[in-house]
């Protein structure tokens, strides 16, 4: 999916989670809000399916890269565990060795 003004190698960097590459978006950049609205709802359908099945089935949500922390205030706040950048670094990495492996087209140096 090429939107939004991505290229298709800044596509394959993002994770696929990344919501500048959600279906709405899509249609509210091209000025179709039925459509968004209507994918928006799939969307939010498909999660709420999610959640329901996790609880029928007693699994608890984990978020990928937070977990719930106290500060020494008692405060809680969301902790950063670490992966995204690293694993956005070899996605980039993964990229530059398949380029760097693709064959440049020839150019016609006839003049």
């Amino acid at each position: 999916m090429l939107f939004l003004g991505f290229d298709s190698e800044l596509e394959q960097i993002l994770p696929p989670t990344d919501s500048r590459l959600r279906k709405d978006r899509f249609y509210l950049e091209k000025g179709d809000s039925k459509s968004a609205a209507a994918e928006k709802h799939r969307l939010e359908e498909k999660q709420r399916a999610e959640r329901r099945h996790r609880e029928k089935i007693g699994e608890e949500y984990k978020a990928r890269y937070f977990k719930l922390a106290n500060d020494v205030d008692g405060q809680t706040y969301w902790q950063y565990l670490g992966g995204y950048f690293e694993g956005r670094e070899q996605r980039i990495k993964a990229l530059q060795e398949k380029n760097s492996h693709t064959p440049k087209p020839e150019t016609d140096s006839k003049s």
